[in-house]
């Protein structure tokens, strides 16, 4: 997974560029290589350029700003192409249970348990997945990132006291669309 976890000021420039380059250099490639093709001839436009992206993107992990600020790059990526009238989404995940990393080091999962983080098992990570893919690419800036895994109680809370948790604040940001829909799911339940 290449983390390299220190605070900034002590991380090496080897660990900084171990996670970041990647990240940049492979979106990077990739965007221009389709745009030779799409120079060509606009209808080889892709209908979707989907980028996985982390929740610590948007809420930062202290000792982990290199994978903190390659996937903020991710998902600044994406509102720039989508500025652009370009087909892009950025899926902030947060763990992901059942398969891959954590699965494989149960002692960081429960970890991100203690912090709040959600975990999405392999087929709910799917349909966000397919949600991503199949969301309607108008060049809207702000259905260009998604978050997913983040902890609901205190809204739930609120929710549930009779709080119009829909009115304001983050929760209003396209990026917060799936908490937004289980929030109210659960409220109408």
């Amino acid at each position: 997974m290449g983390l390299s976890e220190s605070l900034f000021t002590s991380m090496s420039n080897e660990a900084w560029h171990t996670v970041i380059d990647p990240k940049w250099q492979g979106t990077w490639n990739l965007h221009n290589a389709l745009q030779v093709h799409i120079d060509k001839d606009q209808n080889n436009e892709p209908d979707f350029f989907l980028l996985t992206s982390s929740v610590s993107g948007t809420v930062g992990t202290a000792t982990e700003s290199n994978h903190c600020s390659a996937n903020g790059f991710l998902d600044t990526f994406a509102r720039w192409r989508r500025s652009r009238r370009q087909a892009c989404v950025s899926v902030g995940l947060g763990m992901i249970s059942e398969v891959g990393y954590l699965h494989e080091n149960p002692e960081i999962e429960s970890l991100l348990l203690r912090k709040g983080i959600q975990p999405l098992n392999e087929d709910a990570f799917l349909q966000i997945v397919n949600l991503a893919l199949t969301n309607e690419q108008d060049g809207r800036i702000d259905d260009s990132h998604l978050l997913t895994g983040l902890e609901s109680a205190a809204i739930r809370e609120l929710s549930a006291q009779g709080f119009d948790v829909t009115s304001h604040g983050v929760l209003n940001e396209a990026r917060s669309s799936i908490l937004l829909a289980s929030v109210l799911a659960e409220k109408e339940a």
